[in-house]
């Protein structure tokens, strides 16, 4: 589906959930099941975070870095590190001129090389 570049995703969390096994699913922009791009962490990565990720992140729009992979058909991200990822604000000046490769749908959710 994409290729095996790094990207910045942005969005907003909307869900999220800690699956049986332990590990994290957020989605961003859509909740589960019309999801359109899920951020994944393991459950040996939560350790990484300096916070719980659910019930700290939902609501905020938040960047991530890494390479797109494929979730049941759908695209999600996998991080191990709260390093990899970014509360923002969407005029936060880190973000203002970057070029963007594609834009999900939904209200802010963007791919960029």
């Amino acid at each position: 589906m994409w290729s095996n570049r790094n990207v910045i995703v942005a969005g907003k969390v909307v869900s999220g959930r800690l699956s049986l096994a332990g590990n994290v699913l957020l989605n961003l922009d859509k909740q589960y099941p019309n999801e359109i791009f899920s951020v994944f962490i393991k459950k040996e990565d939560l350790v990484n975070f300096g916070y719980e990720p659910v019930s700290f992140l939902k609501g905020k729009s938040i960047a991530v870095t890494g390479k797109v992979g494929d979730l049941g058909g759908k695209p999600v991200m996998y991080i191990g590190n709260g390093k990899d990822m970014d509360v923002i604000r969407w005029r936060s000046s880190i973000y203002e001129g970057r070029e963007f490769i594609a834009c999900l749908p939904g209200t802010n959710a963007q791919l960029e090389i």
